[in-house]
C-alpha cells in the first residue's frame, strides 16, 4: 500500500507500507484534503505498547514488531504495518493541452 504527499511547499514522497495488517480510513472527510500531522510509532515485539494502541492487542496480540501510522487531518487515516519506507515521489510528465 503507498500513500502519496504531494501538496504543500515540502518534496513530494511516497510513503510505502509492507505487510499491512490493519488500515482505518475516515470516511467522513475529502479524500483530497491535506495531512495536518503524522505519527509513527514502533510498537514492539515484546514489552508494552502505547495506551493509545490497546485496540490493536486484539488484533495481534503483541506477538509481531508493527509500526502504526497515523495521518491525521481532514480525513483521518490509520495503518498498522510492519515496514514503512519513505521516498521522494517520482517526477510526474504533464501531458502538453495546446496544438
Amino acid at each position: 500500500m503507498s500513500i502519496e504527499l504531494a501538496d504543500g511547499p515540502a518534496t513530494p514522497v511516497v510513503l510505502e507500507f509492507l505487510q499491512v495488517v490493519r488500515v482505518v480510513l475516515d470516511d467522513y472527510g475529502d479524500w483530497a484534503g491535506s495531512v495536518d500531522e503524522i505519527e509513527v510509532r514502533e510498537l514492539p515485539r515484546s514489552g508494552p505498547w502505547p495506551a493509545a494502541a490497546r485496540h490493536l492487542l486484539h488484533h495481534h496480540n503483541n506477538e509481531s514488531a508493527l509500526l502504526w501510522v497515523r495521518l491525521i487531518g481532514p480525513t483521518d487515516i490509520e495503518i498498522a504495518a510492519r515496514e514503512l519506507v519513505a521516498r521522494p515521489a517520482p517526477e510526474r510528465i504533464e501531458s502538453g493541452g495546446g496544438s
